[in-house]
């Protein structure tokens, strides 16, 4: 749900050593909306194509949420292209299918209304209080 802007802060500190390269996944930020193609596998296929495309085998891979889960199958099914794998905010668990009715109800929601209405909840989900209180943090809050 987070477009590769969120990274800024982290671009910023890797860049003084590493080349960093972030993308905006399918359906996310600057990204083509697309109707299929958005599962996992496919996902993880577009790291590898990106990765190889820019030549930057093997990478170091930092993920975060459902990043994590495109992470470990590019890992699992791409090793050449995988140097070091950093997951932050993984669940090794099967998401419960009961939560399906309401993900499909959040996805239509956007869909039709936008992000504005939703974004304070998210924030709250996404944000520690003390990144959400803080007066200086509040134009990153706003982007």
């Amino acid at each position: 749900m987070l477009t590769s802007e969120s990274w800024e802060a982290q671009v910023a500190e890797f860049s003084q050593t590493h080349r960093v390269i972030t993308f905006d996944l399918r359906g996310h930020g600057r990204s083509e909306k697309t109707k299929d193609g958005l599962d996992l596998d496919s996902l993880a296929a577009d790291a590898a194509v990106l990765i190889d495309t820019l030549k930057l085998r093997p990478a170091h891979v930092l993920a975060f949420s459902m990043g994590t889960f495109i992470a470990m199958r590019l890992a699992a099914r791409r090793a050449d292209l995988v140097r070091s794998l950093t997951l932050i905010g993984p669940s090794a668990d099967a998401e419960d299918w009961s939560n399906l009715p309401k993900y499909l109800f959040l996805i239509n929601y956007v869909r039709f209304f936008g992000t504005s209405s939703t974004s304070a909840p998210l924030m709250k989900i996404l944000f520690g209080r003390s990144f959400l209180a803080d007066p200086c943090r509040r134009p990153q809050r706003e982007r």
